[in-house]
């Protein structure tokens, strides 16, 4: 646009209205059928504040803190909004919360507004002398 940010807020240098640095990225296509996710990276507050966005099916809020426990799985909770045939084994954001809170950050899942799920973590920046 005419201030140089784009649709994100951010400039050409990354920093958006807030003064927060940020990258974007997207994968995935509508024509293959393959998942749309969005990855930001941002620096907020003496942190890296990271999220992936899919536009899945989504997570009920009362399901969300339990998609941190080692093998749990959401299958069948609903069978309008998961398919029952989704693969893994229930383990990668049970990995990504440890990892994640043993390097003093946090991690939460929120709605996406647009449709599914937000993953968004933070880990403190270190600095060096």
């Amino acid at each position: 646009d005419e201030t140089g940010a784009d649709e994100t807020g951010a400039d050409e240098t990354g920093a958006d209205e807030t003064g927060a640095d940020e990258t974007g990225a997207e994968t995935g296509s509508a024509e293959t059928g393959a998942p749309r996710i969005h990855i930001e990276a941002r620096e907020r507050h003496g942190m890296v504040e990271l999220s992936v966005a899919d536009c899945g099916p989504g997570i009920p809020p009362a399901k969300r803190a339990d998609v941190f426990e080692a093998f749990h799985r959401l299958e069948g909770h609903d069978p309008d909004r998961l398919e029952t045939s989704s693969p893994g084994a229930g383990v990668g954001l049970a990995i990504a919360k440890a990892f994640v809170e043993v390097q003093g950050g946090q991690i939460r899942v929120e709605d996406n507004p647009g449709g599914g799920t937000v993953v968004v973590f933070s880990l403190p920046i270190s600095r060096l002398p």
